[in-house]
């Protein structure tokens, strides 16, 4: 499901940039982000801005009977560039547009959206800025927006319904003392041997 999440979020972003959509702007840049980015790595991802990254950044799964339910969070990650200042990175210069006006797009664009997936709805958390040292000589802005969803699997397993036909069965009680050390457990059969 977090491979559909991403993929749905991706489309979802292609479908609403450019020129006459919701976004009203290009966003040239979209795609999935494994969450690893070194110094190499950072004149690529620079090439072309501005740029929308969708990463899964964890999952946390509860049991609720014979399925889990997942709350997951994604972080979609902006990544602006100006050749003026890092600060025209962030809130954006002239025509182009700032680090920070596309993700508070972004947590508009996905705000209670389930992507037509059996998802729960999207809900955007928080926008935060991510600034590591070789962004500000780059006079780039990179800005991270983390959303919260959800999602139900089955538990791999014994089919719970099945089990309503037991064979065996162990009761465990209490006696008054009686000194002599006996059993105080038994085990029933439910079928004839």
């Amino acid at each position: 499901m977090i491979d559909a999440i991403i993929t749905a979020a991706l489309d979802h972003i292609r479908a609403h940039q450019g020129a006459g959509k919701a976004l009203g702007y290009a966003i040239p840049r979209i795609e999935a982000f494994d969450g690893q980015v070194n110094e190499t790595q950072m004149a690529q991802l620079l090439q072309t801005t501005p740029a929308v990254f969708v990463a899964f950044a964890k999952g946390t799964g509860a049991e609720q009977g014979s399925r889990r339910h997942w709350t997951a969070t994604l972080s979609l990650i902006v990544v602006t560039r100006n050749l003026a200042t890092e600060g025209a990175a962030r809130a954006g210069k002239g025509a182009e547009i700032g680090a920070y006006r596309i993700a508070e797009d972004m947590a508009v664009l996905f705000d209670r959206r389930t992507l037509d997936l059996e998802i729960d709805a999207i809900e955007p958390v928080e926008i935060t800025p991510i600034v590591p040292g070789w962004a500000r000589t780059q006079k780039a802005a990179i800005v991270g927006l983390t959303c919260k969803t959800g999602f139900t699997t089955a538990i791999p397993g014994a089919d719970l319904a099945a089990l309503d036909d037991f064979l065996r069965a162990r009761f465990d009680f209490d006696l008054p003392p009686s000194g002599n050390g006996a059993d105080t457990s038994t085990t029933a059969n439910t079928r004839p041997s």
